[in-house]
Order: structure tokens, then C-alpha cells, then sequence
């Protein structure tokens, strides 16, 4: 019932928008699932394009909240303030199972998968983001285990620059910008943002063994961005991204409250790749690419509040990690009659060397003196990874086209995993199109789950990748650019899940299988309104009938949007999670389902655009779980982890040539 009143509104509220040019949009989109260009309706994938533009008169500030608006993705947040992404059900406590790109680069650590704070970039620097909602592996290898993520920067297009300014009443401020300086033969790209946010936030009460509070979630960040896109000739280009994601301690590494000054830990990212693409012949073409990639992660943090049951100190955790990778990608594509062959190779090496750990004694003071081997993991770590992959087009008739692919990944410390995808497209006729794919993707333990030697992982054991196997069935109509509905159902069967048990030991666990359906739609109103939404259902268990936890079985969005008139810009986005289910072990009510609303008004004046607008206007509640802790080793917050409530922005925006 909720879903209906929710859909009707959505048919209510909804107004007309500027029609984008949707065959430009398809043609970007197929790239990114087969590395050659297509129609999207001619693509063996399911694919979502965001747009930035249209986000952002919607209200949607970065790219975290992009994302919640595609099929099947639920948003949450870890413990300690990481944000998450859930796809189709599949998600972890441990590592990010999903390859995360920018400007086509990947950015995923081999430490832990970890993505998530390139998650806070402003939409006001992104061009559009493209989405696979599926394995990706057999193009992409590991993390592209659930699917892929690609943000495309404004810098990549050297179009327009951009200098932007936005807060909120929460205590968040970010300023950037998007500079170009083009030649006739030589386009170079400067793009930088700065995020403040002052957002800490007291509560009532936490933790049952024993109850106290109230406390207060130290949540206060800063993030600074610095990026370059250099072509020359068309041939020759040259990308460096530089992230540095300084944070508190949220609600604490173990659960438990920060009840003193916090610690901060501050992540960085640094990925170079420069290409090298050249036109053989009419039919070859072909790209080099060679790359270097660093990311670290240094800081403090309490881990445990002993000051608050006796005299001691707080438990404090120092730790100090870098890793370094290098990497060339080779591919040929050759395009000859009815096929259109991709080949390539993949060769890297990443390297974790120094890293380090120390605790305090609590009985004597904060400071950290006890320094552990390793700094919790084992020491001089090196990842030697090759790869070969193949895929082929095959265009039969105007009405059927096949891909076939195939990727073979080896690891010099785990074991080594196949690819297959095989794929079918038939077009019934200019507007109808559908779709079966079968694709098999992995993803190799971690740095964190094959080397960690401490609390809170423990890697005993050697452990088997992750699998997982997928069968989709997708249905298209397109009836002009702004009248589409799109129908995807799928079938996943996960083998070897890793997970974490109680005592701090990574193991393979129980296989699992989800399945769920997804559907999405454009259409004019009138002429005056256009309604985009869209519906994911998802059900995932385990072997033994366990209904995975915490995974929301019903996901819906609606996106509204009204041209008042040249310059007025009304936007709408609906949002509805349902119920979510706890762990066995836990005796709390489900998380309940929640709609949040967001009203944006836009103002533009020739290249000048002002905006204003109101997040979550009922101020519902939107919570994401806290585990259930022992008392001993972690706390329980019985409120869970509570977001924000209504919260106003306001931004200002100029582009320049």
C-alpha cells in the first residue's frame, strides 16, 4: 500500500524538463560495458547513465546520493562513518565489492576494496556517472564483482569550466572548480574541490551493557580534491587525481561512544594513468595504458572508552599503512564484418611495505608505546596480478547480436578465476529490444583478509575468492528519447562469501542466491510533466533459507521536475526503503521503511545559477543499523546510527568557456 500512495505522488508532483539528447547518452553508456561503442538498447548489459545536470536540480549534492537513485542500490554507513553501497542485496561488512572508476581509472586499494571516500565528490565537477548494475568481471576483473561504477569528471570532456559554492544547515561547506585551457592541440583540465563539514551530533542514550548518556557522534570532516586531464593530439592523455579524506571517529572503531577529544584518520588516494591510443588500420585500432596508483591510511582512534568504568585510559589505536601499485593495460580492438573483437592483457604489481601499529597501555596514558609486528598485518606485502581477456561482438542480422567474452585473472598469493559472460540481444523491432546475459565475476580476498595477524581480522586460513554467477533477462521500449520503460529480472547464485566470525577470524561461509526484479520508466505528462521512477524488488538468503539481514527487500525512487519557465526550475525526488530485517542474533524490531522527500528550486540567469532546497522536508527518520555488540569487546547503540533530519542548502554556480 505504501508503494501505491507512494507512486501516485510521484504522478502528481512530477513536471516537464529540457529533453536531453538520450542517442548521446546511449552511446556513452555501452562503452563502458563492452569497451566499444553501441547503442544502449544494443548493449549486453544492464546500464544507467546519471546525468549531473539533472541531478543537480533534483538536490542531489555528490555522488553517494547519486547513486541511491539508480535501481537496486541502497545506500548505509558503517560504524565508524565509512558509507557503503549495496547492490542487489550484496553487501559487506568486511570489504567494497564493487569496482569504483573514475574518469575510467580504477581507484579500488587492494587494503580492503575501499572506495568510499571518493563518494563525497561534488556533483557540481561530475559530467555524468555510469552504472553497471551486474558482474562486470569478465572486462573488468575483481571488485567489478557485483558491478561497476564510473564517474566522468567535467574536466575529462574540455567543455565548460565551472566555480561553485553550496552549504547547509548541518554544517556542511564545499567550494570547487573545473578550469580548461584548450588548444587547437593540446586540451588541458584543472579540477579541485573542498568540503568542510562540522556535523557532530549528540544523542540520548547507547549501549545496553551497561546503558548510559547521553554522547555525542563526533562527525566533523574535511575533504580536499585536486585533479588534471591533459590530451594531446587526440592520441596522448595524461589523468592524476589526488584525494585526502581527513575524519573523526563517528561512533567509534568498536561500537563504543567517543566520551574525550576524538582522533581523526585521514585516507589518500593518488592514481596516474597515461594512455596512448592509435588507429592502425580502418578495422585496428589500439590502446596502451601504463599507470601508478598510492593509497594510504594514518590517524588514531579510541577504540575503547576504559575511562568511563575505572581510572584508566582510553584504549588508542595508531596506525600507519601505504601500498603502491603499477599497471599496464594493452588491448586491441578489431572490427571486421559481422564482429567487433576486443583483446587485451593486464599486468600489475602492489606493494604494502612498513606498515605499522601501536597501542597505548591504559594504565599509564594515551600515549601509544606498544607496537605490534607487522602493524596488524604481515610484513612486505606484494601482489604480482596478470590478466587476459577477449570479447566479441557478434552482429548476426539488424535483429540479433551476440557477446561473447572470457578474462583469466592470476595472483601470485590467491587463487587465480575464469570469466564467462555469453549474451543474446534480439530487436523485435526499432522500439522493442531484449536481452538474456549470463555472466560469471569474482572478487580475490584482500590485503586485509589474506595478511591481517590481529584484531578485528584475523587471517588463519587461506581463503577461497568469492563467486558469483548471474542470469538476467531484460526487456526494453523506447518510444522517443523522453518514453522508455526498461524491465530487468535476474538470478544470482554467490559462492564462498568471506565474513568474519567471533573471534575476529575471516572464513569462507555458507553460499547464498538472490533474485529480485527491476523496473524503470520515462514519460511526458500533458507536455508540461515528465515523471522518471523507478522499482527494485530483491530477496537474498543463504543455503539454509536465511534471509539475508539488514538488505531492504523493496527499494523505489521518484525523480519530479517542472521548467517553470526560461529561468525558473522546480525539482522533486521521492525516495522509499522498506523494512529491513536484523541478524539472527539480534532482538531489536526490523529497521523500519521510511520516505524521504527533497524540494529543489533553481534559478539561472545566463551562465549564473542560484539554488535552493530542502532535504527530507518531513524530516522523517532515516536510520541505518548498528550490530548488536557483547558489552565486552563492543557496544550496542539501541537507536542504531540515526541521519539527518530536514536540512536546507543553498549553492551558487557559474560556467565559463
Amino acid at each position: 500500500m505504501k508503494l501505491i500512495t507512494l507512486l501516485t505522488l510521484s504522478t502528481l508532483l512530477l513536471a516537464n524538463e529540457d529533453i536531453l539528447n538520450l542517442q548521446d547518452d546511449l552511446n556513452i553508456a555501452s562503452e563502458i560495458s563492452t569497451k566499444t561503442k553501441l547503442n544502449i538498447n544494443k548493449t549486453p548489459a544492464v546500464v544507467s547513465v546519471l546525468h549531473a545536470d539533472e541531478l543537480k536540480k533534483l538536490g542531489v549534492t555528490n555522488v553517494y546520493e547519486a547513486l541511491e537513485t539508480v535501481p537496486g542500490i541502497e545506500v548505509s554507513m558503517g560504524i565508524a562513518g565509512a558509507k557503503q553501497i549495496n547492490m542487489r542485496g550484496n553487501k559487506s561488512l568486511v570489504t567494497d565489492k564493487l569496482k569504483f572508476m573514475v574518469d575510467g581509472i580504477s581507484i579500488n586499494a587492494e587494503l580492503s576494496g575501499t572506495n568510499n571516500f571518493y563518494l563525497n565528490m561534488p556533483i557540481e565537477n561530475i559530467e555524468r556517472i555510469e552504472v553497471i548494475r551486474g558482474p562486470a568481471s569478465a572486462l573488468y576483473g575483481s571488485f567489478a564483482h557485483i558491478g561497476l561504477i564510473n564517474v566522468i569528471t567535467k574536466a575529462s570532456t574540455h567543455k565548460k569550466g565551472v566555480v561553485f559554492l553550496r552549504a547547509s544547515s548541518e554544517g556542511s561547506q564545499n567550494v570547487g572548480f573545473t578550469q580548461h585551457i584548450n588548444s587547437e592541440d593540446i586540451k588541458i583540465a584543472l579540477n579541485g574541490s573542498y568540503e568542510l563539514n562540522e556535523n557532530s551530533k549528540e544523542y540520548d542514550n547507547y549501549s545496553l551493557l551497561p546503558s548510559k548518556g547521553p554522547f555525542t557522534s563526533y562527525e566533523d570532516f574535511t575533504s580536499q580534491a585536486l585533479g588534471i586531464n591533459v590530451e594531446l593530439y587526440k592520441d596522448i592523455s595524461l589523468v592524476s587525481k589526488y584525494i585526502e579524506l581527513d575524519m573523526q571517529n563517528h561512533f567509534g572503531y568498536g561500537a563504543w561512544p567517543i566520551v574525550q577529544d576524538p582522533k581523526n584518520i585521514v585516507h589518500t588516494s593518488w592514481v596516474n594513468e597515461l594512455k596512448y591510443g592509435l588507429k592502425l588500420t580502418n578495422e585496428l585500432c589500439l590502446d596502451l595504458k601504463l599507470g601508478y596508483k598510492e593509497y594510504s591510511i594514518i590517524g588514531q582512534s579510541r577504540i575503547v572508552p576504559y575511562s568511563e568504568f575505572s581510572p584508566f585510559f582510553d584504549k588508542i589505536g595508531d596506525g600507519n599503512y601505504k601500498e603502491e601499485s603499477l599497471y599496464t593495460d594493452l588491448s586491441l580492438n578489431y572490427s571486421y564484418a559481422k564482429h567487433n573483437i576486443l583483446l587485451g592483457t593486464y599486468l600489475s604489481q602492489t606493494r604494502a611495505d612498513g606498515t605499522t601499529y601501536k597501542e597505548n597501555n591504559i594504565s599509564i596514558s594515551e600515549e601509544t608505546t606498544i607496537s605490534f609486528d607487522g602493524g596488524g598485518l604481515q610484513d612486505k606485502i606484494k601482489r604480482t596480478h596478470y590478466a587476459f581477456y577477449l570479447s566479441d561482438i557478434i552482429s548476426f542480422s539488424q535483429k540479433w547480436i551476440a557477446n561473447i567474452g572470457l578474462r583469466y585473472d592470476n595472483y601470485s598469493d590467491v587463487d587465480s578465476a575464469f570469466s564467462p559472460k555469453l549474451s543474446l540481444l534480439y530487436a523485435y523491432d526499432e522500439r522493442q529490444s531484449y536481452k538474456i546475459m549470463y555472466q560469471n565475476s569474482f572478487r580475490v580476498p584482500t590485503f586485509i583478509e589474506t595478511y591481517g595477524t590481529e584484531r578485528p581480522f584475523i587471517a588463519d586460513e587461506k581463503l577461497n575468492s568469492e563467486t558469483i554467477d548471474t542470469l538476467e533477462f531484460a526487456y526494453n521500449y523506447q518510444n522517443s528519447f523522453d518514453n522508455w520503460v526498461n524491465i530487468n529480472f535476474f538470478y544470482s547464485q554467490m559462492q564462498n562469501f568471506i565474513y568474519r566470525n567471533s573471534e575476529f577470524k575471516l572464513r569462507n561461509g555458507l553460499n547464498s542466491t538472490s533474485y529480485g526484479a527491476e523496473l524503470e520508466f520515462k514519460t511526458p505528462i500533458y507536455d508540461l510533466f515528465t515523471l522518471q521512477a523507478n522499482y527494485s524488488y530483491i530477496h537474498s538468503e543463504d543455503k539454509n533459507n536465511v534471509q539475508t539481514p539488514l538488505v531492504a527487500n523493496h527499494l523505489a525512487n521518484a525523480m519530479l521536475s517542472y521548467q517553470i519557465n526560461r529561468d525558473w526550475h522546480t525539482g522533486t525526488k521521492v525516495r522509499y526503503v522498506g523494512e529491513r530485517k536484523r541478524e539472527e542474533s539480534d532482538f531489536r524490531d526490523p529497521l523500519k521503511a521510511y520516505t524521504s522527500i527533497d524540494q529543489t528550486l533553481t534559478y539561472t540567469y545566463r551562465d549564473f545559477i542560484v539554488q535552493a532546497s530542502v532535504k527530507n522536508i518531513f524530516n522523517q527518520d532515516i536510520i541505518y543499523s548498528a550490530p548488536m555488540g557483547n558489552g565486552t569487546t563492543s557496544g550496542t547503540y539501541l537507536n542504531d546510527l540515526e541521519r539527518n533530519g530536514r536540512t536546507f542548502w543553498l549553492g551558487a554556480e557559474w560556467k565559463f568557456k
